[in-house]
């Protein structure tokens, strides 16, 4: 199991042993500032929480809209805020996301989202 990405998560961390001290998200730079996992990291951790759960209902939304947040931060996509939206929706119910899907500044770059 990859270790969690500590910008993200609150509620999960790295098993025992993982290594986090060598390597890793929280690996202290020079000036003492941990590094920031970039856009392809929080992509990864995403797809391997979908990976990981077999079906929708174990997959662990909180933590794929935490990372969702944080990947909405850093790119100011559409795309992303839609997905954030579904994650979102999947994590607190069908309103919740269609209010977030429903911000998105009027879906620039989303061709066809009456089709969603």
């Amino acid at each position: 199991m990859p270790p969690a990405i500590s910008c993200c998560s609150k509620t999960r961390s790295a098993p025992a042993g993982r290594g986090r001290d060598r390597r890793g998200p929280t690996r202290p730079r020079p000036g003492g500032r941990p590094r920031q996992p970039g856009v392809y990291q929080l992509q990864a951790a995403i797809a391997a929480l979908h990976a990981r759960a077999v079906t929708a209902e174990e997959t662990d939304w909180a933590e794929i809209a935490a990372l969702y947040d944080e990947l909405a931060r850093r790119t100011e996509s559409p795309v992303v805020e839609l997905n954030r939206g579904v994650a979102v929706a999947m994590r607190d119910g069908p309103a919740a996301g269609l209010e977030l899907a429903s911000a998105i500044d009027g879906a620039r770059g989303l061709p066809l989202v009456h089709a969603v």
